[in-house]
């Protein structure tokens, strides 16, 4: 009696649809944990934070970049306009602005500036 080995038969079919089930198993694990990472992002990290985006206290009215890691920010803060220059190390106050003045300057600012009009098509 001659021990034959055996060899397992190789289901070429079942093991190619098994590698699809693996791969679309992976990318929708993938895409459900980018969505959940977007939420929590999006919504849960602002709320723990308490860091509002649209906040009614604190609003950006301009930013004007120094250098890479310097600018100037004119923001309005519970009514107060302030002037604040910003680096990695530090944020300093600079000077409280007039409202009005600022309004002034900003309606005599040309409207066709290249920033302005490359904002728009990047809003669409």
């Amino acid at each position: 009696m001659l021990l034959e080995a055996q060899t397992p038969e190789i289901n070429v079919i079942g093991d190619s649809w098994s590698l699809a089930v693996m791969v679309l198993k992976m990318c929708l694990t993938l895409g459900a944990v980018c969505i959940l990472a977007f939420f929590i992002l999006r919504y849960g990290l602002p709320k723990l934070t308490g860091l509002q985006p649209n906040s009614e206290l604190i609003r950006l009215v301009t930013r004007f970049p120094l250098d890479q890691q310097k600018a100037l920010y004119i923001v309005e803060v519970a009514g107060k306009t302030l002037l604040l220059g910003v680096t990695n190390e530090r944020i300093e106050l600079l000077a409280q602005l007039e409202k009005e003045e600022i309004q002034q300057v900003l309606q005599k600012t040309p409207p066709n500036t290249p920033v302005k009009d490359f904002s728009k098509y990047l809003r669409r």
